[in-house]
């Protein structure tokens, strides 16, 4: 990475940290693009270098802290070897739950969109993120699920983790995140078994 390169990745990083300061502490709704420029200490036009809008801005930061998330997540999961393929990932699911409690205001900003997240990832350059979901992958191809199924079941445990539990985490509603847990676990693990089982 070049001098330039770095000074522009900082300059980005600056503008997502500044919204999310800004984006949890007042509100996406109530946050616009001078109070984020402001804050990053940039001029308006530098912005625009980087997101078309506040919403990409808000996409981009959804993958930034998301990446977080996922690989925190995974790390913690996937390195106790005592446990087997299934049980790890009910610990990765569990972990993304746990990140999701102890910083809730990150769940109230991602709320449903967790799942785009996912959606994107594959765009993303983060090497760490993309290995982690690629060793996922294949950890599913050898319990017996095509590639194909093994990418579309990871979708579905995470979309189904950031709409069921960023509700139950953000608002405690219809259920509290810790009322809805065995059955949701139950539920994953249940996904996990029969996944295999589909034919494309």
């Amino acid at each position: 990475m070049t001098k330039a390169e770095i000074k522009q990745n900082i300059k980005r990083m600056n503008i997502l940290d500044s919204a999310y300061r800004l984006f949890t502490d007042a509100g996406f709704a109530s946050t616009a693009i001078d109070d984020i420029v402001k804050s990053a200490g940039i001029a308006k036009g530098t912005f625009y270098l980087y997101f078309k809008d506040k919403y990409d801005l808000l996409d981009q930061l959804i993958v930034h802290k998301g990446s977080d998330i996922i690989v925190e997540s995974y790390k913690r999961a996937f390195s106790d070897e005592s446990k087997n393929f299934e049980d790890k990932v009910i610990t990765f699911i569990n972990n993304i739950i746990d990140f999701l409690v102890f910083h809730r205001e990150l769940a109230a900003l991602v709320q449903k969109n967790l799942s785009s997240f996912f959606r994107s990832v594959l765009n993303t350059n983060n090497s760490e993120l993309r290995q982690s979901l690629k060793e996922l992958t294949n950890g599913f191809v050898e319990k017996g699920y095509s590639k194909e199924n093994a990418e579309k079941t990871i979708y579905l445990l995470t979309d189904f983790t950031g709409s069921v539990c960023c509700d139950a985490v953000v608002y405690g509603k219809p259920y509290s995140i810790e009322d809805i847990r065995p059955l949701f676990t139950l539920t994953v693990r249940n996904i996990i078994r029969q996944g295999a089982n589909f034919d494309d």
